[in-house]
């Protein structure tokens, strides 16, 4: 989405900065409930990205934004916990995103974190300094993973954006955390200013309706034969 309609539609003005943040996060977004309230996002009126410490998170009102304010901590963990949840199931990777090392054996139980709303998992807590050090370099690289795990298995031979068939070198986008293939550059540009998802599962054509046998008049039944009036008797 780009940066004039966040300004408007999140109720608060935002910076520069901000609006970036709000825009590079809103597909990675867990929920559809106020963080702080829990109260369903848009039945207050126009819902508020707020920006956190870096992340995005979405109120319901500014009295939430007050409140948010006020403790931030457990909001925040909330949210991660979300994200966690909702970003499991693609992660590609099953070494570390920092050390390399595979998870589990000598370094125990993997480390789950959140940076910049996405869930990266680390081999332990030690690497959590590694990744924010290096984050931009470290997110691009599991991007680059994200998108390898899913092309076998991408639904679609037509771009996302503008139909076209894909051809032998289409451009590839994360949507959150979901591949989408496109077209071309100038679909790249589009699908940045207006983001969207690809349907995980399109739908087939619909089957046509059975064909109508074409329509047979009924055979004709030729007319009685007509009986000629009674002659007019004779004079007398």
């Amino acid at each position: 989405m780009s940066l004039i309609p966040l300004l408007l539609l999140t109720g608060l003005s935002l910076t520069p900065d901000d609006a970036a943040i709000v825009a590079a996060q809103a597909p990675l977004y867990p929920l559809d409930t106020c963080a702080v309230s829990g109260d369903p996002l848009g039945d207050m009126g126009d819902v508020i990205d707020h920006v956190q410490d870096g992340r995005l998170v979405k109120l319901c009102c500014k009295g939430c934004v007050k409140e948010l304010a006020k403790d931030p901590a457990p909001v925040m963990a909330r949210l991660d916990a979300a994200a966690i949840a909702a970003q499991q199931a693609d992660y590609p990777l099953d070494a570390c995103l920092v050390s390399g090392d595979a998870f589990g054996g000598e370094m125990g139980e993997p480390v789950a974190v959140v940076i910049q709303g996405r869930y990266v998992k680390l081999c332990c807590g030690g690497c959590k300094k590694g990744l924010a050090k290096d984050a931009e370099r470290l997110l691009a690289k599991l991007d680059q993973a994200t998108m390898a795990a899913q092309r076998a298995s991408y639904p679609l031979d037509t771009c996302a954006v503008s139909g076209e068939p894909l051809g032998d070198e289409p451009v590839e986008v994360l949507y959150g955390t979901k591949l989408v293939k496109l077209c071309c550059k100038g679909c790249k540009r589009e699908m940045a200013a207006n983001p969207r998802p690809v349907p995980r599962n399109p739908r087939l054509p619909a089957a046509p309706p059975p064909a109508t046998p074409p329509h047979t008049p009924p055979p004709r039944t030729p007319p009685a034969p007509s009986t000629p009036p009674p002659c007019p008797p004779p004079p007398p």
